[in-house]
């Protein structure tokens, strides 16, 4: 038979989906006083029911003791993806809980009446969510009937009961509840299996029982259940109970004796010790595998080996202080490897490469920091540490302007030609209107040329004295005067600002201005190009950040910094990274550096955090630890201090005074005495003037001579 992409098919399980949310029913047998005992620690969670037999006593009693509707047992039924999705419920399921029983089928089992059209999936009666899969080992060449007898190894239903749940995500959900009742002793050891690897809450009960006539079990069945089940079986009074617990063998899983109980009793005794409430409290010695990329001030260290993926030992940073912390709140310890790219990680074909690959691989418990991202969530637990820190663009510092340009910087160009056009505009309607007049009145009328110096003239507050004879020449007159008097006002005071406190060039705040600047280059740390900023660049839609990742150029940051020195060249990095390299070796002792940084960063996640990989069961401890010390400002304190200390060790190093009052930018609040440096300019306007009138008076003297000649 071929098998339909995308499915697989179990043998001889059976399971059903249910919401332990309604009242029980009557209990009339020890069976329902273990059910009863078992759905006390699950009430209100969405249950799972596998069995390796569809004639499982104890699925019966659970269905006898909930209105469950009807169970219909389908045989040679694919088990496809879309049911596995949907066994833990949705997104609005917060209490999950599983009960597997597993069968004792040593001998042969009766199937009776079934029929495949009896498959109904998925059924929804009286509010409770039923699905049901069965498969029987058949043999294409077999005779095969509506009634058959089918042997069942145990092992091999087992085996697929484990691989199911594998597959169904149960290693996502820690929190799980899981309860599995088998029917021999050392079976509890089922418990350590790979599929129960990063479940917190887990127990195994004992519990031996004999097949029974036939005949007995219609005394039990009060509903409607199936159309034919196997014989009930009889109990022994006495269950056993084991415990999984993470940590308690030496910091590894293991599974330890817990209770026994009496199930013929009609009262059975306390059982809160079905699942232990802390088995995150201490750790036990256990090995943390940490997986790391240096980055201060968020980790830093140094490399044990020359090795690919070496082992390292922590030097003083957030994350050291974090690790040592909790280790030693939580009773854990760990080594911290290098991961040997230096990549965060980077998707390919639905695999991570770096650190998220290891999480993903399960290589790695946990990393330090990171950023989250949408296809990153779907591989790793994330888990909020520190704010995050943005990408800046660091440049060589704004130089100084010309000073002897400071007569016209404070007016744009645009306002300068404006008020040359509006001189000139200004002086020929002042000329025809006394031109007008003059002829009007009988007087002699005023040369253009004067007209034009009588507007310049009172633009720089000295008019010639010409008298106006019309009143629309004097009204044009007043309305030029109130003109000037906003431009001479506004030229003075933007005049004495730029005399006194020298302009620069504008600096490298946004992307527009790299890409508007001719022959600017500029580069990223290469290691960076292994995360998120890679991702943001890349598939940013906007075209200026898609021409600023075209040419952007791969570079160490020390390599970075000396070729920003050479002018014409910005450095994409990390702010507070950055920073701490320009105050440790680029700044002198009264604070100043050639650097400048810019304030509009470009924030490329809202978070930087630690990942776990999926399921891990103590995500949630290191969840609340890192949220209170983070409520508390002892991670906003960590990461201050370690950055003064880190700056000042580096500048000690290099034999340098770094005390506070030096690294702050030195003000000068001395009041400032123009010089020849600040008045420059309006000596070169009069050389300028002085020169234009020799070049007239040339001209003029030329005229002359040839008009004599």
């Amino acid at each position: 038979m071929k098998r339909k992409k995308g499915t697989r098919r179990y043998m001889g399980l059976l399971m059903v989906m249910l919401t332990i949310v309604i009242g029980r029913g009557l209990q009339v047998d020890p069976m329902g006083n273990l059910v009863e005992a078992m759905i006390d620690h699950i009430i209100g969670c969405h249950l799972v029911l596998l069995t390796t037999t569809p004639h499982s006593p104890l699925l019966s009693a659970i269905c006898r003791s909930f209105d469950v509707g009807v169970v219909v047992v389908a045989s040679n039924v694919p088990f496809d993806d879309q049911l596995v999705l949907g066994m833990w419920g949705d997104s609005t399921t917060t209490c999950r809980s599983i009960i597997l029983h597993i069968g004792d089928e040593s001998k042969s089992v009766e199937y009776a009446d079934v029929h495949d059209d009896d498959v109904r999936r998925p059924k929804k009666n009286n509010g409770s969510i039923i699905s049901i899969a069965s498969k029987h080992n058949i043999d294409n060449n077999s005779d095969y009937n509506k009634r058959n007898h089918i042997t069942n190894r145990s092992s091999n239903n087992i085996i697929l009961a484990l691989s199911l749940l594998e597959r169904a995500g149960l290693w996502k959900l820690p929190e799980t509840r899981v309860i599995v009742v088998g029917s021999k002793t050392g079976g509890e050891s089922i418990l350590l299996h790979h599929a129960f690897r990063n479940t917190i809450y887990g127990v195994y009960l004992s519990l031996t029982y004999q097949p029974v006539p036939r005949m007995l079990f219609h005394m039990y069945a009060g509903h409607n259940l199936l159309h034919s089940v196997p014989a009930f079986s009889s109990y022994n009074n006495e269950v056993v109970g084991y415990l999984r617990c993470l940590f308690c063998k030496d910091g590894q899983k293991d599974v330890r004796f817990s209770f026994k109980m009496n199930i013929s009793s009609s009262s059975i005794e306390d059982t809160t010790s079905f699942f232990q409430k802390d088995n995150l409290q201490d750790f036990k010695g256990h090995k943390m595998k940490i997986v790391s990329v240096s980055h201060f001030p968020y980790v830093d260290f140094t490399l044990d080996t020359n090795l690919p993926g070496s082992t390292v030992t922590l030097k003083d940073s957030v994350d050291a202080r974090l690790i040592i912390s909790l280790s030693e709140k939580l009773n854990f310890t760990y080594v911290v490897r290098e991961e040997p790219e230096r990549a965060f990680g980077l998707v390919k074909n639905g695999q991570f490469d770096g650190i998220m690959g290891q999480l993903q691989r399960e290589e790695s418990d946990f990393s330090t920091l990171t950023g989250p991202t949408p296809s990153r969530i779907k591989v790793m637990d994330y888990v909020h540490s520190y704010p995050p820190d943005k990408i800046t663009i660091t440049s060589l510092k704004p130089s100084y302007l010309p000073q002897h340009l400071a007569m016209i910087r404070p007016f744009t160009g645009g306002v300068w030609l404006s008020i040359g056009i509006s001189v000139v505009v200004w002086g020929v309607i002042f000329w025809l209107l006394n031109l007008a007049g003059a002829r009007i009145v009988g007087v002699q009328d005023v040369g253009l040329s004067i007209s034009l110096l009588y507007g310049w003239g009172t633009l720089v507050e000295r008019p010639p004295v010409q008298p106006s004879v019309t009143v629309s020449v004097q009204l044009l007159a007043g309305w030029w005067l109130v003109f000037c008097l906003i431009i001479c006002t506004g030229f003075k005071s933007s005049l004495i600002a730029h005399l006194t406190v020298q302009g620069t060039s504008t600096p490298m705040e946004t992307l527009e201005d790299l890409v508007e600047v001719d022959n600017w280059r500029w580069g990223i740390a290469s290691w960076l190009l292994k995360g998120i900023p890679r991702e943001y660049f890349s598939k940013h839609t906007d075209p200026i950040v898609k021409e600023v990742y075209r040419n952007m150029e791969a570079i160490d940051a020390d390599l970075a910094l000396k070729e920003i020195k050479s002018g014409r060249y910005s450095l994409f990095h990390f702010e507070r990274y950055i920073t701490i390299m320009i105050a440790s070796y680029y700044t002198d002792v009264r604070g100043q550096t050639p650097y400048f940084i810019s304030k509009k960063g470009i924030s490329l996640t809202t978070t930087f955090g630690w990942s776990f990989r999926i399921g891990a069961p103590y995500t949630v401890r290191f969840r609340s630890m890192m949220h209170y010390l983070e409520d508390t400002g002892i991670t906003s304190y960590w990461m201050r201090d370690v950055i003064a200390m880190r700056v000042k060790e580096n500048r000690e190093a290099m034999k340098l005074d770094i005390s506070t009052e030096q690294m702050e930018t030195v003000s000068d609040e001395r009041e400032v005495v123009l010089g020849l440096q600040h008045m420059q300019g309006a000596f070169y306007v009069l050389f300028l003037g002085c020169g234009i009138a020799t070049v007239m008076l040339l001209i003029e003297v030329n005229v002359l001579s040839k008009e004599k000649t």
